[in-house]
């Protein structure tokens, strides 16, 4: 999700470059920034707690408020596709954390059967 036009102001000049070629206001990057990683967590993370996968308009409300957000600094317009890759890494890197928490558990538990 873009908005047509010129280029915000006070962009970096390889940025600017960018959203001058793309004639849009601010071009859409994947994320890559910390206000950026939790917007998305904070978002899936509600989601997937009522046991749902994204779907497709789910995708395109988070890029609607990627958009709404976007101020070419630290937030940055995200097209529907880059949402959905994003959404495949996120979801394996949760599944290892889920695990790591299982696995400390365990050990946790079985320190305290083996040291009695």
């Amino acid at each position: 999700m873009v908005k047509k036009g010129t280029p915000s102001k006070s962009l970096s000049p390889d940025y600017e470059f960018m959203c001058e070629n793309m004639s849009v206001n601010l071009a859409p990057l994947p994320v890559s920034t910390l206000e950026e990683y939790k917007m998305f967590n904070t978002f899936m993370q509600n989601i997937c707690s009522q046991n749902a996968l994204p779907k497709f308009d789910n995708y395109k409300d988070l890029a609607v408020n990627y958009l709404k957000m976007a101020n070419g600094k630290n937030i940055f317009p995200k097209t529907i596709n880059m949402l959905q890759k994003h959404f495949k890494k996120w979801h394996i890197n949760q599944d290892i954390k889920n695990l790591h928490k299982k696995y400390r558990k365990i050990m946790k538990n079985f320190k305290k059967i083996y040291q009695h």
